[in-house]
């Protein structure tokens, strides 16, 4: 069973919430790590309900309590957690706001309204070419902003040679399109958090408001 399956095994039966991992595991015939993941994930997320959980893994609520006051997020905004711990034993959380799914959606309009209005205008009428293909130029993990010894423009600059040597290298192909995919880690970090999606802290050289 998979962590998600786990947990809606536990929402439909809370009272597995105060049993242990190994205990969960044998009921479910999973591994114990799984069901360690999920029962710290279903307990942060029941304390809002009604099941009590006072007595029940109180420091693991009290590490997320204070991780929503360092990030300044309230309790009753809190949609979804997901947690887990890094290999010295430390834990993470990963929290999705009610409201994030509203302001992503606004993000993503304004992203395509301002492609739309400063992308290059390509003439309509072209000469075709014969088996054309399509040039993928794949630039992953960039982390652009990341603490290297760059500065941004710096950093920029190699990006951009990158783009055009690779280009050259093109030369003598029936081009008829340029795929350039982009994100993959092209920030270092999510900005204010300074950190990765999963919670892992990143060294930044810049402000988010910057390197965006």
């Amino acid at each position: 069973m998979t962590k998600d399956e786990i947990k809606a095994f536990l929402k439909d039966r809370p009272g597995y919430l105060k049993e242990g991992a190994e205990r969960l595991s044998e009921r479910l015939d999973c591994s114990v790590e799984a069901c360690g993941h999920a029962l710290r994930e279903g307990r942060i997320e029941a304390k809002g309900n009604d099941f009590d959980l006072d007595n029940i893994s109180k420091s693991e609520i009290n590490k997320f309590k204070e991780f929503l006051d360092s990030n300044g997020i309230e309790e009753d905004d809190v949609k979804s957690v997901k947690y887990w711990q890094t290999i010295t034993g430390e834990n993470r959380f990963s929290v999705v706001t009610k409201g994030e799914d509203n302001i992503m959606k606004e993000v993503k309009e304004e992203i395509i309204s301002n492609l739309e209005k400063y992308s290059p205008k390509v003439e309509k009428k072209y000469e075709a070419v014969e088996d054309p293909i399509v040039y993928e130029i794949s630039l992953p993990d960039i982390h652009y902003g990341k603490l290297d010894g760059q500065t941004l423009s710096e950093a920029e600059e190699v990006y951009m040679n990158t783009v055009k040597d690779l280009m050259n290298k093109a030369e003598g192909l029936n081009i008829e399109r340029i795929l350039l995919p982009i994100g993959n880690d092209g920030m270092n970090s999510e900005g204010y958090s300074r950190a990765t999606t999963k919670g892992t802290s990143q060294h930044d050289s810049a402000g988010w408001q910057e390197t965006f």
